[in-house]
């Protein structure tokens, strides 16, 4: 039995227990490409709600570009009438809150709820508790959607259409597998991600992120959709960039146990389960059951990508499932074996 038919065996009980209904997994290398494939995807349908992803595939990158040669500890972003540092933001060490609800009374309104929204998102980073340890890392959607609304000033664009010119004319990936606001062709084919009590539908197509879908389902920290493939392709393409090479490599510093963000990637994400590993690895996870990790030391790296949220809201599975995976992931990487 091959390890490629072992990670289909390690998902499928999920699958047959209702807990996702479609997964893709892949792994390989940046000099070689894609070495293996699994996945489980009936119907044609093909396109995740690739959730907090955004955060790494969209605004870090495009922060990088938008920096223009200078590091990124130099640019600061204005917003309700302070000055936060880029990387703090992308950090998450910016002194923000973990979440904020700026959805509410807006999912069911008619018409453009983007500027109510953005207007709650000020007024709460304006009305924040201050306190002596701003610096402290704390997971905050929050940090990711004020970057985009300063990447939208800066560009004159709106995020979406900035992102798949980057996609396009910098990194030469297919902007039909990663994209925001599906047209209604990539809604039929993308996977349903939950039943939506509050929207009450459900979600196919639609970003799952209450707050994302607020502000018009095109945001910093989530409302990305795309294929696995399309995950790949810019792996590939933006890590081996002399950009992504520069930011990611170049500057990375030394391994530290306690880091747990370096600019907008997070750091270990719980796949390995021990805290004393000497080698990095940087990715991020989505809320809707996504992640994608890289091994900068090997040059190493792994897709896989869930709807777990179909099943239910919170699952205490998931990350048990995502260490096995990413464990036959690197075996399957140190056998080098060619996926035919």
């Amino acid at each position: 039995m091959s390890q490629g038919n072992t990670i289909h065996e390690a998902v499928m009980p999920y699958v047959r227990s209702g807990g996702i209904t479609h997964y893709y997994a892949a792994c390989g290398t940046l000099s070689q490409g894609v070495l293996q494939r699994s996945s489980h995807l009936p119907g044609g349908r093909c396109f995740f709600d690739l959730s907090s992803l955004t955060k790494a595939l969209v605004t870090t990158p495009l922060m990088l570009r938008l920096a223009e040669g200078r590091p990124l500890a130099e640019v600061e972003v204005p917003f309700a009438g302070e000055r936060f540092s880029a990387v703090a933001l992308l950090q998450h060490e910016a002194g923000l809150p973990f979440w904020r609800n700026l959805w509410v009374c807006l999912l069911h309104k008619p018409g453009d709820s983007r500027q109510t929204a953005s207007a709650r998102l000020e007024r709460f980073v304006q009305e924040r508790p201050r306190g002596t340890h701003d610096s402290a890392y704390l997971y905050s959607d929050l940090g990711h959607m004020i970057l985009s609304r300063w990447i939208e000033d800066k560009t004159q664009q709106s995020l979406d259409l900035y992102y798949r010119d980057f996609l396009e004319t910098q990194l030469g990936v297919n902007p039909a597998l990663l994209f925001f606001a599906p047209t209604q062709t990539q809604k039929e084919q993308s996977i349903i991600s939950a039943y939506c009590p509050i929207r009450r539908r459900w979600l196919r197509g639609e970003v799952h992120d209450e707050n994302a879908s607020a502000l018009g389902g095109t945001s910093g920290h989530a409302g990305l959709f795309g294929a696995g493939d399309g995950v790949e392709s810019f792996l590939l393409r933006f890590l081996s960039s002399a950009e992504g090479r520069k930011f990611l490599a170049a500057q990375l510093p030394p391994y530290e146990v306690a880091r747990r963000s370096f600019l907008g990637w997070q750091v270990g994400m719980g796949l390995e389960p021990s805290l004393s590993s000497s080698s990095w690895i940087l990715g991020h996870q989505g809320f809707t059951g996504t992640l994608f990790w890289w091994e900068p030391a090997r040059g190493h790296f792994g897709v896989f990508l869930t709807n777990r949220t179909v099943g239910a809201r919170l699952v205490p599975w998931i990350q048990g499932l995502r260490r096995q995976v990413f464990s036959l992931q690197q075996n399957l990487l140190s056998r080098g074996e060619i996926c035919r």
